[in-house]
């Protein structure tokens, strides 16, 4: 089966994607929906996010929630992307965030590794954070999966 698996999605390594493009993506913290978190018990915790990629560099903008903490934090990811024409998409950057939780705003940075698989117009995504809670004095390490939607940025010229 595993062979199977491998000899389908084999083509796909191949595919050059778009250099330019839109993405609008959506995550959720698998650690917190599974495990829990560093300070709190199981829980949603989605992340919404649009896009821009250009060969090897992506910029995002996010707004990430989490009820169970009142927490809701938005800011911008600088990502740079290796093998960029390929399915598969490794990726490192920083975030530059906001806190905000009730009376009390907070500036944070971040660190992310990601890694993509793309198709033609969607792709799957799952990424490692560590943030510096500003908030807590605390550092903080997640997991996201996510889908994303790509939108070819030649449509806009």
């Amino acid at each position: 089966m595993k062979m199977l698996v491998i000899i389908l999605l084999l083509p796909l390594a191949f595919y050059s994607q778009s250099n330019q493009y839109f993405t609008l993506q959506t995550e959720i913290d698998a650690r917190n929906a599974i495990f829990g978190g560093t300070v709190n018990e199981k829980g949603y915790n989605g992340v919404f996010k649009g896009g821009f990629s250009a060969q090897w560099f992506r910029v995002d903008a996010f707004y990430e929630t989490f009820s169970q903490l009142s927490y809701r934090t938005a800011g911008v990811n600088i990502t740079h992307l290796f093998r960029y024409n390929r399915a598969l998409i490794p990726g490192v950057g920083i975030q530059i965030s906001v806190i905000d939780k009730p009376k009390k705003l907070t500036p944070s940075l971040g660190a992310n590794a990601l890694l993509e698989y793309h198709f033609p117009r969607f792709f799957l995504s799952a990424r490692a954070e560590t943030k510096m809670r500003t908030d807590w004095d605390i550092t903080v390490f997640s997991g996201f999966v996510g889908v994303g939607y790509k939108i070819d940025a030649g449509k806009f010229r």
